[in-house]
């Protein structure tokens, strides 16, 4: 349903949909939709990978090589920084540290700009995993006992109980870091092969369209004149 929880990733897949059986003029406004700034915090990276086909396809050359242009300056960034958190040699609890910075800025409204804006998505991304944010609502649960434990008297506070509560919650806690953690480096590894996928896609889109903007040059150096590619629009005024 419109406004769902799954609607975006819906309308993106109908975006495939519409242009497979040449429906282009859907799928461009599904994809409109998708880029507008009502939706600017969300991660549909292989959206602009589409946009660019769907102009191939009409062969508007310069359209679609801006696209793929702007998809590399975007995502180009972007995976270097997972490549590079990704490469690091260091402990899952590291990663779940990360992915915590990420929930505690969402917490204060503070805002990221450019490829740190982009990073954050692909962790938020990580937090709507029903695992991982399970595992992570955990280790706020024990982390919420532990300060309660800490607000008591100092009768109970002070006493061996007390004391092996504690103990108890903090191995449990740092468990649930590890394991979270994992899924955290999991989730960047996954986001990190498709961002790999896309933009190769993307230099085959710019070989494909440059390959057909050189076939038409010689043919109209050929006729001596010029000529239009530009398939027409299927105009409708159905509102």
């Amino acid at each position: 349903e419109r406004g769902g929880v799954q609607w975006l990733e819906a309308l993106f897949e109908a975006s495939w949909a519409h242009y497979r059986v040449g429906q282009y003029e859907q799928a461009l406004g599904n994809l409109i939709t998708l880029s507008s700034p009502f939706f600017r915090d969300e991660y549909f990276p292989e959206a602009l990978i589409l946009k660019a086909v769907v102009y191939f396809e009409n062969c508007r050359y310069h359209e679609s090589l801006s696209i793929i242009e702007d998809f590399e300056s975007i995502y180009g960034p972007v995976q270097e920084e997972l490549e590079r958190l990704v490469n690091k040699n260091i402990a899952a609890t590291e990663y779940f540290t990360v992915l915590d910075e990420v929930r505690k800025q969402n917490k204060s409204g503070k805002k990221q700009t450019g490829t740190d804006e982009i990073l954050e998505r692909i962790l938020n991304l990580a937090l709507t995993d029903k695992s991982l944010k399970k595992t992570v609502d955990s280790i706020s649960e024990l982390e919420g006992e532990m300060d309660a434990i800490g607000e008591k008297g100092d009768s109970f506070k002070n006493s061996n109980l007390s004391k092996q509560l504690i103990e108890q919650l903090k191995a449990q806690r740092q468990l649930l870091i590890s394991k979270a953690g994992l899924m955290a480096k999991a989730k960047l590894d996954f986001e990190l092969g498709q961002l790999r996928t896309l933009r190769a896609n993307g230099f085959r889109i710019k070989y494909e369209t440059t390959a057909m903007e050189k076939d038409f040059l010689e043919k109209m150096l050929q006729a001596g004149g010029q000529q239009s590619i530009v398939k027409n629009y299927k105009y409708s005024v159905a509102v």
